[in-house]
C-alpha cells in the first residue's frame, strides 16, 4: 500500500479520506455563521441591506444576503478575518501529523489562507485554472508549500467542487489576469487552456471529513456552483 508521501510525490496531491468527522467542523461553521451575521449587520448599518437573516441556515443565509447586496460574498471572502476555531483547525494534530510527513518536522503556517463561500451562480467565486505559486514571488516554487482544501459541506461537480491536474510536475506556466480580458471585478489569474495538458483531471467528490493536500505547482480550479446552497470550504497552507 502506497504511503502518504509516495502518493503526494506521484500525483502532486494526496486525498485523506475521513480524516475528520462531521461533528468536528461544527465549531468552525459556528464561527463562520458569526462572521456572516456580522457582515449582515454591517451592511444594514451602511444601507446596503434591509433585513437581518440571522435565523436562516448557514447554507442559505449568504445566498439571501448576496441577492439583496450583490458582491457581499466576495467581501466576506476577501476580508481575511480568522477565527479561533479556524486557527485551532490549522494546528489540529491529525492535520499536522500528515503535513509533517510531507514537509518534515519544522513547519510554519503560510500567511495565505481563505474562507471560500461559493454561492450559487456567481462567477466571482468560480476560480479558473491556475497554479498557486503564480501569486507568489519568483522563486517561491522552489520551496515546497502545501495547501489543504477542507470542504465543510459535501462537494461534487454540481456545487462547485475542486479539480486538479494529476501528476503535473513541470514549470510555472504563464498566467494572465481575468480583468484584462474584460472581467473588471475579478482578481483571479488564469492559465490559457492551450498552454497545458489538462487531460488527467481529478475531481474532488468528497463527503464532509475528507480533505485533499496539494503542492503549489499543480494546476487546479473550482467549478461553478449550480446547487441551491452555499459551498463552504477552507484552504490552509504550510511550508
Amino acid at each position: 500500500m502506497e504511503k502518504i508521501y509516495e502518493k503526494f510525490n506521484k500525483n502532486g496531491f494526496v486525498v485523506l479520506e475521513n480524516l475528520f468527522n462531521k461533528k468536528e467542523f461544527i465549531p468552525v461553521l459556528n464561527d463562520i455563521n458569526y462572521l456572516v451575521d456580522n457582515l449582515n449587520e454591517e451592511l444594514i448599518k451602511i444601507g446596503k441591506l434591509n433585513k437581518l437573516y440571522k435565523d436562516e441556515d448557514i447554507l442559505k443565509k449568504l445566498i439571501f444576503i448576496e441577492r439583496e447586496c450583490p458582491g457581499a460574498s466576495a467581501w466576506l471572502h476577501t476580508r481575511g478575518r480568522i477565527t479561533k476555531e479556524i486557527a485551532k483547525l490549522w494546528c489540529n494534530d491529525k492535520l499536522l501529523d500528515v503535513v509533517q510527513q510531507l514537509l518534515g518536522p519544522d513547519i510554519s503556517g503560510n500567511p495565505i489562507w481563505n474562507i471560500r463561500c461559493k454561492v450559487p451562480n456567481n462567477n466571482l467565486a468560480t476560480v479558473p485554472w491556475h497554479q498557486d505559486t503564480a501569486y507568489l514571488n519568483e522563486g517561491a516554487e522552489k520551496t515546497l508549500q502545501i495547501a489543504a482544501w477542507i470542504p465543510l459541506v459535501d462537494v461534487n461537480e454540481n456545487n462547485g467542487t475542486l479539480q486538479l491536474v494529476s501528476k503535473y510536475k513541470d514549470k510555472v506556466l504563464n498566467h494572465n489576469l481575468e480583468k484584462e480580458k474584460g472581467d473588471s471585478k475579478s482578481w483571479y489569474l488564469y492559465i490559457d487552456d492551450n498552454d497545458f495538458n489538462n487531460e488527467s483531471i481529478y475531481t474532488c467528490n468528497f463527503k464532509v471529513g475528507t480533505i485533499i493536500l496539494f503542492n503549489q505547482i499543480i494546476p487546479h480550479r473550482s467549478l461553478e456552483n449550480h446547487s441551491d446552497h452555499t459551498r463552504w470550504s477552507l484552504d490552509l497552507r504550510w511550508q
